[in-house]
């Protein structure tokens, strides 16, 4: 590799996210210009599918377009939170839907140019409502039930437009359609 980072530290502290300045050198040990990058907790994201197919989403505000978005529920992972307790926790928290069988669908690198996390993947099959979502203080979901063709639809219309939401969806329609997963569990 023709860089590497000589010396690290924390420039700063954020709710969701640290910032760090990277003093980086060359192969020749020349400094370069710094790098600067965000130490994140690893995301999860969660496609719920109802026993009648139905796909349960959440439409809610997001500060970095100052828009609201479609998506599937998802959120960060709590400290000491395994990637599959936390994808059924944000599931009950942002919906109130909950139960099913929840197929892991991988985990991606959301932004390795800045970034240092993971988004771990899930789909639920067979879920149903257990009762009225239960959000985290300063946020707010409406839940949309949509049927496939209509989750189709959205996206090819782009009205989806989260990418690691379309790249859980994606993979989940893939699933859903070549019937079960590995790493499946209950």
């Amino acid at each position: 590799m023709s860089f590497r980072r000589n010396r690290t530290e924390t420039v700063g502290r954020f709710h969701v996210f640290d910032v760090l300045r990277h003093e980086m050198l060359d192969r020749d040990g020349q400094r370069m210009r710094d790098a600067f990058t965000f130490v994140c907790r690893d995301w999860v994201s969660i496609v719920p599918v109802t026993e009648e197919g139905t796909f349960v989403l959440v439409r809610q505000y997001r500060h970095g377009i100052d828009a609201p978005t479609l998506e599937v529920p998802g959120g960060i992972i709590d400290e000491g939170q395994d990637p599959a307790g936390a994808a059924m926790r944000e599931l009950r928290e942002e919906t109130g839907y909950g139960e099913g069988t929840l197929v892991s669908l991988g985990a991606t690198h959301p932004n390795p140019a800045l970034q240092n996390n993971l988004h771990h993947m899930f789909l639920a099959r067979g879920v149903r409502r257990l009762g009225e979502p239960e959000f985290d203080v300063g946020e707010y979901c409406e839940v949309v039930v949509l049927t496939e063709r209509e989750v189709r639809a959205h996206v090819e219309e782009g009205a989806i437009t989260h990418a690691l939401v379309l790249l859980a969806l994606s993979r989940a329609l893939v699933v859903l359609h070549e019937g079960g997963a590995p790493g499946e569990t209950a």
